[in-house]
């Protein structure tokens, strides 16, 4: 392999991305999901607890502004607002259904600012787990609660991890939310094709902002993120190889092995002897 090759290919043996992040619990004070009467507005204020407020469903319009910003999420997007935050919210229409979570975080280090959460696999799981657990206008019992803070506490730590980095999605290069579109398959497949209709670009636009920014092709960082999970299901999974194989969704173990030979220069069971 050529020298930069040789040394992304040692990053992906010895080095995993968001490793060592301690988990964070929440306690869920209050949680409902209900259509908004027309224009309602919540005059500026603050609290002592967490709050998520989220677009379900039906028309957008939800407008929150929060420490000298105005955020318009849009469906299936989180705005999270820390404690002592002043603000004021602006419900949409009726027929939109937005869900409000307010709880107390524990674990939580790092700047604390109203941010949005964009959409993910994860987020959407949230939202769609919110539309079962809790039906409109009720309260959730003892069972869903439990299970409602183990999500809230999910799209905390995405909210956590990009504190850390300093990610504003309202400014948020397009480069980043490329990476964090490829992360969010965890080594599945992904074509630009579907990279683009997902964040609503043509596929050449995507394309050249994306070299332009990180200086490697799109399809060359899609095939390296891909052998990244693939280094890391192969040192650290208790999965044969060909159950890695078809986890990662490759057609066959074949196909699998001759992936790792181009991009980690050596067979899949040759990598993990290495390792072990």
């Amino acid at each position: 392999m050529a020298g930069s090759e040789q040394k992304m290919a040692k990053r992906l043996i010895w080095g995993g991305e968001g490793a060592g992040r301690a988990p964070l619990q929440c306690i869920l004070l209050n949680a409902i999901v209900c259509p908004r009467a027309p224009c309602r507005r919540a005059p500026g204020h603050s609290h002592s607890f967490w709050q998520i407020e989220a677009m379900v469903g039906g028309k957008p319009g939800l407008r929150i502004g929060a420490q000298g910003e105005e955020f318009t999420p849009q469906r299936g997007e989180l705005i999270v607002i820390p404690p002592g935050v002043q603000h004021w919210l602006e419900h949409p229409a009726h027929g939109s259904y937005t869900a409000t979570f307010k709880f107390i975080l524990h674990g939580f280090t790092g700047e604390a600012t109203t941010r949005i959460l964009p959409r993910t696999d994860r987020t959407r799981a949230l939202l769609g787990a919110v539309t079962r657990l809790l039906p409109e206008r009720a309260i959730p019992g003892p069972l869903d609660t439990s299970l409602l803070e183990h999500l809230v506490a999910a799209c905390m730590q995405i909210y956590a991890g990009m504190a850390k980095r300093g990610i504003d999605p309202a400014r948020d290069p397009l480069a980043e939310r490329v990476k964090r579109h490829v992360a969010d398959q965890r080594g599945k497949p992904v074509t630009i094709r579907q990279i683009a209709a997902d964040l609503g670009y043509s596929t050449s636009h995507l394309s050249v902002q994306f070299h332009r920014s990180e200086g490697i092709t799109l399809k060359a960082y899609l095939d390296w993120q891909r052998a990244n999970a693939a280094a890391r299901l192969l040192r650290y999974a208790d999965l044969r190889i060909n159950e890695i194989a078809y986890h990662m969704g490759f057609s066959d173990p074949f196909t699998f092995s001759r992936f790792c030979r181009r991009m980690l220069g050596m067979g899949p069971k040759m990598f993990r002897a290495q390792l072990r």
